[in-house]
């Protein structure tokens, strides 16, 4: 009796209930998605990147400029590897992805100067090149094969959530790493760790999920088969859209995220308590560590439990509202920090953390359901090379800023951006691709 309720499950429940979420997120391939992100994300030198770069010698304009750089080569590489992904096979992308950060991970602990960390910085923009939209794209493949393709969200939001457990996780052992490894630089060589194990992880998968079709074209037909995704993509003013709203919006994030690093060293002022224990510098360490695994485990919760919200906003309601929230924390942002008030500043830090990691899936969602199907690796390399490019842009702009003004103002015009990207790039975009 058992068994026969089973198959009416298997054959009928994917569609209503709950029980129909537990069984897809307990699916052997889901689990195998959620732990490569994870490991991904044990980037144990991420709370004090900032920091060993300032330490080195390098001024926020400066990193800025590396910031740039790694964009710049994301940027050129984007949309080859994302066309190579779709045309020559996922896996053996993904593996390169991953010996191009071991590479950059390298020289980062081997480097003292500006040209080391710039060359630190192409490898690991390679790597994030050959790495973004790919396993998405895997990902849309192993729905659409088991089709479950109205669960993009659930299972997206999924797999994200791992990788924002792996970063709380990677942030709470990069305190113990800090404070224990004879120099912080030798923290880049820990995080080789989880990538080797994401290698094999990925070696794993099925070969099903290498392309949309297994019998593929010629070599001979790469170019026709590029222009066929550029032009419906050209084409296609919607995704154009929401291409353009969720790449300034994810690359407005990405070039504040790491400046908590020297927010927090200009303006914490530690308990006394604390100074019988420790010296300030260690302090600072913890503090990072701790606010890193808290920002990641927040992001984690949201982008898990986001798709509830879609039916009563819908995905495009929803993520707009996110856009004019993100304008009133940066503007509180750069009020408290005119101010000299500093824990504010800490919790809006993790609501816009929320906001980053939540609307997420939201728009990749959107961007799938816009696609073809053939060719959502490259779609979403193009949404990565977008933000790349726009990131290219704002990252040194923001540094000058900091560096020359201050960095409440720089936070002021991101306030006075995100109100640009709420009036003119909403994506009017329903729940499944209803424009």
């Amino acid at each position: 009796m058992k068994l026969l309720l089973f198959d009416v499950f298997l054959r009928f429940g994917y569609d209503t209930g709950m029980l129909t979420e537990k069984m897809i997120l307990k699916d052997t391939q889901i689990t195998k998605f959620s732990l490569y992100g994870f490991f991904k994300n044990l980037k144990f030198f991420e709370p004090y990147l900032f920091i060993f770069l300032m330490a080195n010698g390098q001024n926020l304009f400066q990193i800025g400029i590396l910031m740039a750089i790694m964009e710049t080569v994301l940027y050129l590489l984007e949309i080859p590897s994302g066309l190579i992904a779709d045309r020559y096979g996922r896996k053996r992308t993904l593996v390169i992805c991953f010996l191009f950060y071991i590479i950059s991970f390298i020289i980062f602990f081997t480097g003292h100067s500006f040209p080391v960390y710039t060359a630190a910085m192409v490898f690991f923009g390679m790597g994030e090149s050959f790495r973004s939209g790919t396993h998405k794209a895997m990902i849309y493949r192993y729905l659409d094969i088991k089709a479950w393709d109205s669960y993009k969200t659930l299972v997206y939001g999924r797999t994200r959530s791992f990788s924002l457990l792996g970063t709380a996780l990677s942030s709470v052992a990069a305190i113990a790493l800090a404070l224990h490894l004879p120099a912080l630089r030798a923290i880049f060589l820990a995080a080789i760790v989880p990538y080797l194990a994401d290698i094999i992880l990925i070696l794993s998968y099925p070969d099903s999920l290498d392309k949309e079709e297994p019998d593929a074209e010629p070599p001979s037909s790469f170019f026709a088969f590029s222009k066929t995704i550029i032009k419906s993509l050209a084409l296609n003013p919607p995704l154009r859209k929401a291409l353009l709203n969720s790449s300034l919006f994810d690359s407005v994030f990405k070039t504040i995220k790491d400046y908590i690093q020297p927010i927090t060293l200009a303006y914490l002022t530690l308990p006394a308590a604390w100074n019988g224990g420790f010296d300030k510098e260690t302090g600072e360490k913890i503090v990072l560590g701790l606010l890193y695994a808290l920002f990641a485990l927040s992001g984690a919760l949201a982008s898990r439990y986001v798709h509830r919200l879609v039916p009563r906003f819908g995905l495009s309601g929803l993520a707009d509202r996110y856009i004019l929230w993100a304008s009133l924390f940066f503007l509180l942002t750069a009020s408290f920090l005119s101010l000299d008030i500093f824990y504010p500043v800490l919790g809006l830090y993790l609501l816009l953390n929320v906001l980053k990691d939540s609307r997420r899936p939201l728009l990749v969602e959107t961007i799938g359901n816009l696609a073809r199907k053939e060719g959502r690796a490259t779609v979403l390399s193009v949404e990565s090379q977008l933000k790349s490019l726009f990131t290219v842009l704002l990252a040194p702009l923001f540094g000058l800023m900091a560096q020359k003004a201050s960095i409440p103002v720089a936070f002021l015009f991101l306030s006075l951006l995100m109100l640009f990207l709420y009036f003119f790039l909403r994506t009017h975009v329903n729940k499944g691709g209803t424009v």
